[in-house]
């Protein structure tokens, strides 16, 4: 289910199902089903197959078409691909969506919404970038200042 890797990284695998909550100071690689949340000090990267019921809290979180159900707080960069889900709130410092987000999403820097992002939520960020094709229904709040 375990595998640790030279350079400290966790990698669990595809069929996987983990109830309980992770706490951990490594990378993390999570291919499979975690009902519970996720602690780690150090970067998380979710594969296709992987899900999550729970929140998430890490250095970094890159989610390549996963499902998350649950609040996300990255410290740093928090990126998701065309076929991710979550349902949940995000707060990162910075983000890339490319993905599909049922919640608000707060960015102390920059937010890009990719062409296939989709956002049903508040979002707040000190600058956004949007390319064609994104969509976003809700309120949207640019803290940074408009005179400069």
């Amino acid at each position: 289910m375990f595998k640790k890797t030279e350079n400290s990284r966790s990698i669990i695998s595809h069929q996987s199902k983990i109830v309980g909550d992770i706490e951990l100071h490594e990378e993390l690689e999570l291919n499979g089903f975690l009902h519970g949340n996720i602690i780690s000090s150090a970067a998380i990267r979710l594969n296709t197959d992987a899900n999550i019921i729970g929140n998430v809290m890490a250095a970094s979180l890159n989610v390549n078409s996963g499902k998350i159900e649950g609040d996300i707080l990255c410290h740093t960069h928090f990126k998701s691909e065309v076929l991710t889900e979550i349902k949940g709130n995000i707060k990162a410092e910075s983000a890339i969506i490319s993905g599909t987000i049922y919640g608000n999403v707060s960015i102390q820097k920059l937010l890009t919404l990719d062409s296939s992002a989709k956002v049903f939520g508040t979002i707040e960020a000190n600058e956004i970038k949007v390319l064609n094709g994104a969509l976003f229904n809700g309120e949207v709040n640019i803290r940074g200042n408009l005179l400069d």
